[in-house]
């Protein structure tokens, strides 16, 4: 089955779980146009957080990892794996570019939203269960401090690291 012709194809940060990283790069060739197509992994980054806002991410990952000590992660945490530039020279996407966008944004988190922020990495809830309601009881007692749905002001760098045929 085909799932057509593209001139790219664009993942965030769901490629380091890919367990076959270089037979998806080829399984993406196919479809992917001869001559100039691409692949490209974007992935955002925070530059500078309010210190107020750091303070209560860094107290929400303790909590979880408290919660999450004695499961085992899932099969490719971010890092165990060949560095992405590596894996595109050796695929049919080896010419490398790099860029990169530098802007502030303001936000509003409260704390659901900064646990919501956690449940997107793709195994936290998996790996929580039954221990979720326990975990975000933990939290919202924990950061009853933070003053919830002020402005807030984060320079934020966002990356795409794009393989071209």
């Amino acid at each position: 089955m085909s799932l057509g012709h593209f001139r790219a194809a664009l993942m965030g940060q769901s490629f380091h779980w890919m367990l076959e990283k270089d037979r998806v790069l080829e399984d993406l060739s196919a479809m992917i146009d001869q001559t100039a197509g691409a692949v490209a992994f974007v992935a955002p980054r925070r530059i500078s957080i309010p210190d107020e806002l750091r303070a209560a991410q860094e107290t929400l990952q303790e909590i979880l990892e408290r919660h999450l000590v004695n499961i085992p992660p899932g099969p490719h945490p971010q890092g165990r794996h060949e560095p992405f530039e590596e894996i595109l020279k050796r695929s049919p996407f080896p010419r490398i570019e790099m860029i990169e966008r530098v802007y502030e944004t303001n936000r509003y988190p409260t704390i659901e939203s900064l646990i919501g922020a956690e449940y997107t990495i793709s195994h936290v809830l998996t790996r929580l269960g039954d221990n979720r309601a326990a975990f975000e009881r933990e939290a919202n007692a924990a950061l009853k401090w933070f003053k919830e749905g002020s402005e807030v002001t984060v320079t934020c760098r966002d990356e795409a690291l794009i393989g071209w045929r």
